[in-house]
């Protein structure tokens, strides 16, 4: 009785197998982004906070009354952080806001040296992260000129390469990205979706 229910499962796992769409191999990378700090320009008492937290912010909208001057954003963003509140004293060049717009996140990786001619500045690339409902693009917008040794975190049975180098790439909608994110990336798009 074993025997069969044995045999009858690894018929079952081979005709599975032979349903899946073959898919180039993946790298593995993250989503960085870079934030914007916005700092005091002289020494002062916060008059007013106009922002909170996860607000979402125009160019040129106030964010806070330094000494009755409206300190501005510099581009669209979202508020990350909000270091003082309003009434308290802060120091010349001290962050008081951090924000992230939507053009600082960047997907990095690491790509062996022996795939580096078939990439340049300017190539699309699709990726894919946890919870996304389907792969998405990117352009490579930066490729390291010189090599390094395979970070420690990177070392798997499919990446063992020693010489890798940094590449950055820009997602074309990084609504749906967050700092730290893993993902995976073709640079040979998949055919199916």
């Amino acid at each position: 009785m074993w025997d069969s229910i044995c045999s009858l499962l690894l018929s079952l796992s081979v005709q599975l197998s032979a349903c899946q769409a073959d898919t180039p191999p993946s790298l593995n990378g993250y989503i960085e982004t870079e934030v914007l700090r916005i700092a005091a320009t002289t020494s002062g008492r916060i008059d007013q906070m106009y922002v909170n937290t996860g607000d979402q912010v125009a160019k040129d909208q106030p964010l806070f009354a330094l000494d009755s001057e409206a300190i501005r954003s510099p581009k669209a963003a979202q508020v990350e952080n909000r270091y003082y509140q309003a009434e308290e004293w802060v120091n010349a060049g001290t962050p008081v806001l951090s924000l992230v717009a939507a053009d600082q996140y960047k997907i990095r990786f690491f790509l062996p040296e022996t795939a580096l001619g078939s990439i340049k500045v300017g190539d699309p690339l699709r990726y894919q992260c946890d919870g996304c409902s389907s792969t998405q693009q990117a352009t490579i917008r930066f490729i390291a000129n010189s090599a390094e040794y395979t970070p420690p975190v990177l070392y798997t049975k499919e990446q063992r390469a020693k010489l890798v180098y940094l590449v950055e790439a820009s997602p074309i909608d990084p609504s749906h990205l967050h700092a730290g994110q893993p993902v995976s990336i073709w640079l040979n798009p998949p055919t199916t979706q």
